[in-house]
């Protein structure tokens, strides 16, 4: 995963000409993730669960555009409940 993310900044200093801002929270560990399984009620899948331990949610910028982002496991929150 970290290596994924290398490569991305690779391409787009590669056709943009400049560095890519990522910021990322700190990686977390199995406890935290039960942890979040049980909050949303669903077993997370195994990629996503190793997404979550590498990187743990994921922002990325250029001049001031957010180019995409991931939750953090501290912001995923169950759906509401639908009427």
């Amino acid at each position: 995963m970290i290596e994924l993310i290398k490569s991305i900044k690779e391409l787009h200093k590669m056709f943009l000409k400049e560095e890519m801002d990522v910021e990322n929270e700190l990686s977390i560990v199995d406890s935290q993730i039960h942890e979040l399984e049980k909050k949303i009620g669903l077993q997370l899948p195994s990629d996503y669960v190793m997404f979550l331990k590498n990187v743990n949610g994921l922002e990325s910028y250029c001049e001031g555009y957010n180019f995409g982002s991931f939750l953090s496991t501290s912001d995923i929150r169950p759906l509401p409940e639908r009427e």
